[in-house]
């Protein structure tokens, strides 16, 4: 897939925003909270719900979800690296 098409299916885990109003061009995580520092718990927020939905189904071995996963552990303050790890741990 293109980094437009890669980039359109990532940011449908932050958010039903991001999901409903595509981007059209190429952008990262950390391009998204320059922009809109105020909407960072919510994205964060979004972004565990969905990996945790991929846990429950049994699909978090999916690349898109390690790219997602790797966003956040870069992003991330260090009280939601932890809420994430531990929801990753058995």
């Amino acid at each position: 897939s293109s980094g437009i098409q890669k980039t359109l299916f990532v940011e449908e885990f932050y958010g039903n925003e991001y999901a409903l109003f595509k981007t059209t061009k190429s952008r990262k995580l950390e391009d998204i909270l320059k922009e809109n520092p105020e909407k960072e718990e919510q994205i964060m927020k979004s972004i565990m719900d969905s990996i945790n939905t991929l846990l429950t189904k049994g699909l978090i071995y999916l690349s898109i979800s390690h790219h997602v996963l790797n966003e956040f552990y870069d992003n991330a303050s260090p009280e939601k690296i932890r809420e994430m790890t531990s929801l990753l741990s058995p």
